[in-house]
């Protein structure tokens, strides 16, 4: 494995626990070491290579010629009950969070494999701790941003109401309407800064 963040680290504590064999990239020659750092950190691998070797161990492995590979204790399944298609399940995926999944909004919760945790919700949506943070992050600017457009919407709906012929006695609402753009653009101001920020 190559790349950022450490969402693959949940799928090698996988592979290994139903008995596979893991191979990861030298974190020292890859071009984003983070992945591959992160698996070594969390899951016991059987191999790690440059790129370049990674083939002939394959091949090796294929024709059962390559040594130095762990074999997981009896060759049992080490994870936990999960949900399939074939084998549907109501309970929850481990310990509630209070946080909610940041593609659904719906409840999140905790699930500890060893010692990896990784985040998951009801509808299928997986994170490691990295990516919960980095998704968490996203969802919330997208929020801002859906909060400064309602804003600016609000400022253009009100100004288009003060400028219309008004009805007598409409002081009173012009007040408001004017006291609610000021308001407005503070606020997107401050929302601004807020993304700015992130």
């Amino acid at each position: 494995m190559s790349g950022g963040l450490d969402d693959g680290s949940a799928g090698l504590y996988a592979i290994k626990a139903r008995g596979g064999i893991a191979i990861v990239q030298d974190p020292n020659e890859a071009f984003t070491p983070n992945m591959p750092q992160n698996a070594l950190n969390m899951v016991d691998v059987d191999f790690c290579l440059p790129v370049r070797q990674i083939a002939e161990v394959l091949v090796q492995l294929a024709n059962g010629k390559a040594t130095d590979v762990t074999e997981s204790p009896n060759g049992e399944n080490a994870m936990e009950d999960q949900a399939t298609v074939e084998r549907p399940t109501s309970e929850p995926p481990g310990d509630q969070i209070p946080l909610a999944c940041p593609e659904c909004n719906g409840p999140i919760y905790e699930v500890k494999e060893g010692n990896l945790a990784r985040f998951e919700c009801f509808v299928g949506h997986a994170f490691s701790p990295e990516s919960l943070s980095e998704q968490h992050s996203e969802a919330l600017e997208r929020a801002l941003w859906t909060a400064m457009r309602t804003l600016k919407e609000r400022t253009v709906l009100h100004k288009k109401m003060i400028e219309r012929k008004r009805n007598k006695g409409e002081q009173e609402l012009r007040n408001r309407l004017e006291e609610s753009i000021h308001t407005a653009e503070n606020d997107l101001k401050l929302l601004r800064e807020i993304l700015d920020r992130i």
